[in-house]
């Protein structure tokens, strides 16, 4: 198998995957970037659609994924073939010296010898545009190598059980920089090959926002108050939804069967009336149950039924801190 038609499927589509509601994101974007020159009502839907493309993104991280990995595939990978260099562009250049022959116009004003310079200096230019576009070549080369030397040792490590490997994975393919965007954060403790803790630290409720805006009729932006219980439902919403992805991006990287996840994020505790971050929802996810679900139509917060979990949520309320699950505590 090929270096570019292999490795890339693995490492590219994981590094700039992107999902539709992130795409529609670049798009409000670009708008926003002409925004002065719109009318009012243009200025308004676009305000409006940024808003809820922004709602489906923190709601909907369940519904994409990277590509699946077969690490067996890619120790079978071959390496990439180092260049050779070319002096295409200095030979074209000469042909059209060897072959050159004046015409009887150029001859009757002797401009045959100005023709003849004005070749040589084009192919003392070529020379240096085949040694550019080698060095080009070889700095491309030598950053395949170095990606192609990364993930065969990573591979290796991950099929013989070396837990450093699944470290270097997540270093590698970088598959959570979307929930940095959130201002969220998550740290890993794998207990073997086929078990891993995993804290998902949602810091605080700010992503939130506090303003629902719609359109009217008229074309006006209409602002509401968000109220406390929708903001509280739309915050489990992302926590649980991101907690899926984590899942989906897990299994899709590593052998795993098991997978535990605590979510982190600043509750009241009312022995010293200080905010604290403490574990709000933790979830065992085993791989066979988690396989079985279509995330593609299921509501975020419900799913969790499906699986062992710690939760104590209300609208009204929102998060109170629970217990984290622990694989001691299971029948494995």
């Amino acid at each position: 198998m090929g270096w570019k038609s292999n490795v890339r499927s693995f490492g590219s589509a994981l590094n700039k995957m992107s999902r539709d509601s992130r795409k529609r994101q670049r798009e409000l974007e670009q708008r926003a970037k002409y925004v002065s020159k719109l009318q009012e009502i243009e200025r308004n839907q676009l305000e409006v659609e940024q808003y809820e493309n922004y709602i489906d993104r923190i709601t909907s991280l369940h519904k994409e994924c990277s590509e699946q990995i077969d690490w067996n595939q890619i120790i079978a990978l071959t390496a990439p073939i180092e260049p050779v260099y070319q002096n295409s562009n200095e030979s074209f250049a000469q042909q059209e010296l060897e072959h050159y022959k004046p015409n009887f116009i150029v001859k009757m004003f002797k401009m045959d010898k100005k023709r003849i310079i004005k070749i040589q200096n084009k192919i003392e230019l070529t020379k240096e545009q085949d040694k550019n576009e080698f060095q080009n070549k070889k700095v491309e080369y030598n950053r395949e190598l170095s990606e192609y030397n990364t993930l065969i040792r990573i591979a290796n490590k991950i099929l013989t059980k070396d837990l450093s490997g699944f470290e270097e994975a997540l270093n590698f393919f970088q598959p959570f920089q979307e929930f940095g965007e959130f201002g969220s954060s998550i740290k890993f403790h794998f207990i073997n090959d086929k078990n891993v803790y995993i804290d998902f630290h949602v810091h605080d409720k700010k992503l939130i926002p506090t303003t629902i805006k719609t359109l009217l009729k008229t074309g006006k932006v209409s602002y509401k108050e968000m109220t406390i219980s929708k903001g509280n439902e739309i915050y489990q919403d992302y926590i649980c939804s991101a907690i899926l992805r984590i899942a989906l991006e897990m299994y899709a990287i590593f052998p795993l069967d098991n997978i535990i996840i605590s979510a982190i994020g600043s509750v009241l505790n009312t022995s010293n009336g200080q905010l604290e971050d403490q574990p709000i929802l933790s979830v065992f996810i085993p791989r066979n149950s988690f396989e079985k679900i279509n995330l593609e139509y299921i509501d975020p917060s419900n799913s969790l039924e499906n699986f062992i979990h710690n939760m104590s949520f209300t609208k009204t309320n929102g998060f109170k801190a629970v217990k984290k699950i622990d694989f001691t505590n299971l029948k494995l």
